[in-house]
């Protein structure tokens, strides 16, 4: 959640098909609960509808109680989805979640779209947009999050890949202990490059800007993030990985990360890997999904395209 306060969510439940599309289901989530701070069950059900060729709507019910009548638990969220493709080439998606919580409501928006200019280029773009209000101390909290990119992959002959991509970030934190609004603006390229099915070189540019604002103070800064991974087969089911991060900028120390992986293929599409960084630094916005912080880490891997949810 921030730099001092972590949260960890597990969920078991059962959920059971009742029409075509539909899915009733009920959970049992416990969050923090290994020092018995929160435990909640779940009920509701989930729909989709396909009113015409190429459009689908659904929509989410969904309550949640707390056991031992704990405070500020219970909550009832509405959920409801478009999605437009009447064309392979371009696909929309919406969807808009109202949540009512004894601790106070949230309300939060997304979209989505993408779109294939020709065989070897898309475009795509996804905005979410968050409002939460808290009623003990009638804080509010709003987070944006829009991006928009550009991908290039040889599909004849698959070799180079390639990704440029635009992120804008924004926390606006109002009233109060803790007052902040944090706007960012990150500009990446990635590339891709596999010659051959046993070998893969990956590298990654970003460049991330923004402001800082707090009752007390004012903070601009900027960060540049250079990054490289090559992996090699070394069996059929095990391959090895070197990666190595570089980062600097205004009001940031220069750091880097060197570490080593070893990757193991368990079914078709799956790795689990381990591996040691030697040195390390943690930047969510720069790092993307690569895992840099210092130490032992594992990774899981899977790969999958549109076919899968067909």
């Amino acid at each position: 959640m921030n730099s001092t306060v972590q949260n960890n969510v597990a969920v078991l439940g059962l959920e059971t098909s009742y029409l075509t599309d539909g899915r009733t289901f009920n959970e049992f989530r416990l969050r923090d609960a290994i020092n018995g701070r929160e435990l909640q069950a779940a009920s509701g059900l989930r729909k989709t509808w396909q009113v015409a060729e190429g459009i689908w709507v659904g929509g989410s019910f969904e309550n949640t109680k707390a056991f031992g009548g704990l405070a500020g638990s219970n909550s009832t969220a509405i959920t409801g989805t478009v999605e437009y493709a009447p064309d392979p080439r371009y696909r929309l998606y919406a969807s808009a979640e109202v949540r009512a919580a004894d601790s106070g409501d949230s309300y939060i928006n997304t979209l989505g779209f993408a779109y294939k200019i020709d065989k070897d280029w898309s475009m795509l773009g996804r905005s979410t947009i968050s409002m939460q209000k808290t009623n003990s101390d009638h804080s509010s909290l709003l987070q944006s999050r829009q991006q928009i990119g550009f991908a290039w992959r040889q599909v004849d002959i698959d070799r180079w890949n390639a990704l440029g991509r635009y992120e804008y970030n924004l926390k606006d934190a109002v009233g109060g202990a803790a007052p902040l609004k944090d706007e960012s603006h990150t500009v990446s390229l990635h590339v891709n490059y596999q010659p051959e099915p046993a070998f893969i070189a990956s590298g990654r540019y970003a460049f991330k800007w923004g402001r800082e604002t707090d009752p007390l103070l004012t903070t601009d800064f900027k960060a540049h993030l250079l990054y490289g991974r090559v992996t090699r087969d070394l069996t059929r089911d095990l391959d090895l990985s070197l990666q190595a991060a570089y980062t600097w900028g205004q009001g940031s120390a220069r750091k880097y990360a060197v570490g080593l992986e070893v990757g193991y293929h368990v079914v078709s599409n799956l790795w689990f890997s381990i591996g040691y960084n030697v040195a390390g630094f943690r930047d969510d916005a720069l790092t993307g999904g690569e895992y840099l912080n210092r130490g032992v880490y594992l990774r899981l891997r899977y790969k999958f395209d549109e076919r899968l949810f067909k």
